[in-house]
């Protein structure tokens, strides 16, 4: 038992320890009440773009109608479409090739909640607002690390084609230091990988970054990712804190 508590002391630091295992003792309890604990971003949207020129010039971003029939093709439903609408959002889409690749949903308005009961409001009203429902395609939520990583968009295809998979081609050039494909989420990725990427697209000129993970992963037993109470409090200590740059963290 100490060493349990000792160790979840040193992943999550001490009040995230008490705090989970306040949550912890709640479920246990049977009841109703549940212990949630949030941290707020307030991330100031500059003038002019993050990325250097070179960067995203493939990708075109726009404003998409809210129940737009494209949005279908992001695991999105009518139904979470039409409940965004009500919510007074705004909805910024990515395409690439003319193909949808992700979202992102701005809440001008009061935001409800839809994990705990409660909403939230936002001030000074006109300058601020919510984000939330960030989704990019999973074949395009990864970044390159490596001598070659700024190739890695073009090059990768090729390397990971069916010759370059039946000679494991992409493991090579990943254990040489060349071409790497790492996605930045807690699930299955260690925290050397993140450095690696983030350093790279850091050079690359990115300042802005998403760490995703399923949102199912927070309560043991639901993915292989989490499956005991040892494993959440690894995950949850995966997670970043005070990053050299603007992070979001999204759960799908």
């Amino acid at each position: 038992m100490l060493t349990r508590i000792s160790r979840a002391i040193k992943e999550l630091g001490f009040l995230d320890a008490v705090l989970y295992a306040i949550e912890r003792g709640l479920v246990a309890s049977g009841g109703s009440a549940r212990l949630y604990r949030y941290a707020f971003v307030a991330q100031p949207v500059p003038d002019g773009p993050l990325l250097p020129p070179r960067r995203g010039r493939s990708i075109d971003v726009r404003i998409v109608d809210a129940r737009d029939p494209v949005l279908l093709k992001l695991e999105l439903t009518s139904e979470v479409l039409d409940y965004r609408a009500n919510l007074d959002s705004v909805c910024f889409a990515a395409f690439e090739d003319g193909e949808i690749i992700g979202c992102l949903w701005l809440c001008l308005g009061p935001y409800d909640e839809d994990e705990v009961r409660c909403r939230f409001t936002h001030r000074p009203h006109g300058a601020t607002c919510w984000d939330y429902g960030i989704y990019v395609l999973p074949e395009k939520r990864s970044g390159f690390a490596g001598a070659l990583a700024a190739n890695g968009p073009a090059a990768y295809p090729v390397l990971a084609g069916p010759m370059g998979m039946r000679f494991h081609v992409p493991g090579i050039f990943a254990r040489l230091g060349l071409i790497e494909r790492i996605t930045l989420t807690p699930e299955g990725i260690d925290h050397a990988a993140h450095r690696r990427l983030t350093r790279s697209l850091l050079a690359q000129g990115c300042k802005v970054f998403c760490f995703t993970y399923h949102s199912l992963s927070l309560e043991p037993g639901h993915t292989p990712y989490v499956r005991d109470r040892d494993d959440l409090a690894a995950f949850l200590c995966k997670r970043p804190s005070n990053p050299p740059f603007t992070a979001k963290f999204a759960c799908r």
